[in-house]
């Protein structure tokens, strides 16, 4: 059995795009899930990787979510 990197198993081959748009659905006050899920994959998640995905959330909702990948 192969052992990936946790947020590969759970959230996809991106960890960074999955975490931005989980971020940006905090930020719009989501009463579902994304916090855990954003929270969740953090654990796994360097600092770095973290970071990149915050400047993408910001990015993104200040491009009117023009271009924010995937």
């Amino acid at each position: 059995m192969s052992r990936g990197a946790p947020e590969r198993r759970r959230y996809g081959p991106n960890a960074v795009l999955s975490h931005m748009w989980f971020n940006i659905g905090v930020a719009n006050g989501d009463k579902g899930d994304a916090r855990y899920f954003r929270d969740d994959l953090e654990r796994g998640m360097t600092r770095s990787k973290i970071v990149r995905a915050q400047e993408l959330a910001l990015a993104c909702v200040a491009s009117d979510y023009e271009g924010c990948g995937g």
